[in-house]
C-alpha cells in the first residue's frame, strides 16, 4: 500500500511539472489525420548531415588554399587546383584531363566565391531544406547535377557534397541557391578558359 501511494504521488508531481512547463499534447479526434510540415533541416542531424561549426574562412586567402570540385551528372568534370588539372566528362568516352597551372588571382576568385556564401556552414553532405509536400508535388529532376567539393584551408581539408535534384523548385532554400551560384561561378571561370574551350565536344548527352 505504501508503494502504491508513492507511485501515485510521483505521477501527480510529474503531471504538474509538464503542465507548468507549458508542454501541450494535441487532442486529435478519432479518424482525423495529423499532417506535420517537415523541413529537412529540422530532421535530427547525424554523421555527415550534421550541422557543422567550422571556423570562418580567414579574410585573406591562406597560402595553402586549394580545391577539388567534381561536378556534373556522374560527376566526371573535375577542377583540381591541388594537382593542377582540369577534366572534362566526355559521357560515352573516358573523361579528358589536361594540365593547367592555376594563377593566384584565379585561386583568389575561387576563395572569394566560397567566402561570400560562408562555405564553412555547409555540412559534408548538404541537403536543401525543401518542404516535403512540395517535393511530392513537383517531383525530382532527372538527370540532376552533383557537386562534390573538397577545399583546404590552413592545413585542414573539408568536404561539401550536394545532389541538386530540385533546382528552381525549392522553398526557403537560400543555402542551396547560394551554393549553386558560387560553384557555378567557379565552373564558369574554368570553362571560359581557352584551354577548356579547345577540348573536343562530347558526342552524346545524358537522358
Amino acid at each position: 500500500m505504501k508503494h502504491l501511494c508513492v507511485c501515485i504521488l510521483l505521477f501527480l508531481l510529474i503531471g504538474c511539472t509538464v503542465e507548468d512547463e507549458g508542454i501541450n499534447v494535441p487532442n486529435v479526434a478519432d479518424g482525423e489525420d495529423v499532417v506535420e510540415e517537415v523541413l529537412y533541416d529540422r530532421l535530427e542531424p547525424t554523421n555527415d548531415f550534421q550541422i557543422v561549426n567550422r571556423g570562418l574562412l580567414p579574410e585573406i586567402m591562406p597560402v595553402d588554399f586549394n580545391i577539388v570540385l567534381k561536378y556534373g551528372v556522374r560527376p566526371r568534370n573535375v577542377i583540381d587546383t591541388f594537382e593542377g588539372t582540369i577534366s572534362k566528362d566526355m559521357i560515352v568516352d573516358d573523361a579528358i584531363m589536361i594540365p593547367y597551372k592555376f594563377t593566384d588571382l584565379q585561386l583568389e576568385d575561387f576563395y572569394n566565391e566560397l567566402q561570400s556564401i560562408s562555405i564553412e556552414k555547409y555540412p559534408n553532405i548538404f541537403v536543401s531544406p525543401y518542404k516535403l509536400s512540395r517535393i511530392r508535388e513537383f517531383g525530382g529532376q532527372e538527370p540532376y547535377i552533383v557537386y562534390d567539393l573538397t577545399y583546404m584551408v590552413n592545413g585542414e581539408a573539408y568536404k561539401v557534397k550536394w545532389d541538386d535534384k530540385y533546382p528552381g523548385k525549392s522553398l526557403e532554400d537560400k543555402m542551396g541557391d547560394d551554393l549553386r551560384s558560387a560553384l557555378n561561378n567557379i565552373i564558369d571561370i574554368v570553362e571560359g578558359l581557352e584551354e577548356f574551350r579547345n577540348l573536343p565536344e562530347s558526342e552524346s548527352g545524358y537522358l
